[in-house]
């Protein structure tokens, strides 16, 4: 069996809620098994609910949840027991595939950098979210997503190589090409710091493919798109606030006046097209540059998408 490890305290649904999704994922994967860190009474009295499950999960027992008012670096050299870091600890001393969590992002980034380490050929963890590239379940990696808004010319070399190396090793492409989001697709566009990473990609052995804007990133140029934290986690969300935007205009525009079996025929179309865009569907973001796989799940995860983030660390 594959072990992963996971975490579900810390965002804004409850346990309840999320624990759906580790339900869903054990009932169609024979080969999962889950170890669930939390609060033992918690986690226990709902998975006794669910006999047909035992023998495939265990719980390690941790009391303390870390919230986001808590400055990551004080909680990690704390010493306290926080879900989200004996996570990071099990995972570094076990034999466990991966690690999910729905806690604290910048915990999460700290935590794995201290207690799981860096790979070789990484000088500091960063954050990819796969992305739908169409609607038959292609994807590209958008790096960064929100861990480092300043990078350096050294950094977007690193996510050019950490993304490569995660669509590879993921089986998404065997040949990853690599863009770099920009405000123009001439060379010459952006910060200093990108003009020189432009410059050092071009002459490296990744299949760099040049500058992209923003608006192309759909059009399949590229399965590794790079930027800053900043740029990439304003994408991420417009992306998110703009599917929501269309779903809805969708579905006023194309519903208001048919009868009901009609509605409901583009009711599940419209559905359809709004997963595209739905984070809850996409799974999480991955911590790249750590020595073993870490994801990362949405603050306002619900069951699908815990379920979507097992199934993603089992693929990693």
């Amino acid at each position: 069996m594959e072990k992963i490890i996971l975490d579900l305290f810390g965002g804004d649904n409850s346990v309840d809620v999320l624990i759906d999704g580790a339900y869903r994922a054990l009932s169609e994967r024979s080969d999962l098994f889950i170890t669930f860190v939390g609060p033992f009474e918690v986690l226990t009295a709902r998975l006794n609910k669910h006999p047909e499950f035992d023998g495939r999960y265990e719980i390690v027992s941790c009391p303390n949840i870390l919230n986001n008012q808590l400055n990551p670096m004080v909680a990690v050299r704390s010493g306290e027991p926080f879900t989200l870091i004996k996570g990071c600890e099990l995972l570094a001393s076990t034999d466990a595939k991966a690690f999910v969590s729905i806690g604290s992002t910048g915990a999460l980034i700290v935590s794995s950098l201290v207690k799981v380490g860096l790979k070789e050929n990484a000088h500091k963890p960063v954050l990819g979210a796969l992305l739908p590239s169409d609607s038959k379940g292609g994807r590209f990696l958008l790096v960064d997503c929100g861990s480092n808004l300043n990078p350096s010319v050294e950094d977007y070399n690193q996510y050019a190589l950490l993304g490569s190396e995660y669509m590879l090793t993921t089986g998404r492409s065997i040949n990853p090409r690599v863009a770099m989001l920009n405000v123009g697709s001439e060379e010459g566009k952006g910060t200093p710091e990108m003009i020189a990473a432009y410059d050092l990609l071009m002459h490296s052995d990744i299949n760099f493919v040049g500058n992209v804007e923003p608006d192309h990133i759909f059009d399949g140029v590229a399965d590794v798109y790079i930027c800053g934290g900043l740029a990439g986690n304003a994408l991420l969300k417009g992306l998110e606030a703009k599917g929501h935007f269309l779903v809805n205009s969708l579905r006023s525009m194309l519903t208001s006046d048919l009868d009901d079996s009609s509605k409901a025929i583009v009711e599940q179309r419209i559905s359809e097209l709004g997963s595209l865009y739905k984070y809850n569907d996409l799974g999480g973001a991955v911590i790249l540059g750590i020595n073993k796989p870490i994801i990362k799940a949405h603050g306002k995860a619900d069951a699908s998408s815990i379920y979507n983030c097992l199934l993603q660390a089992l693929g990693c």
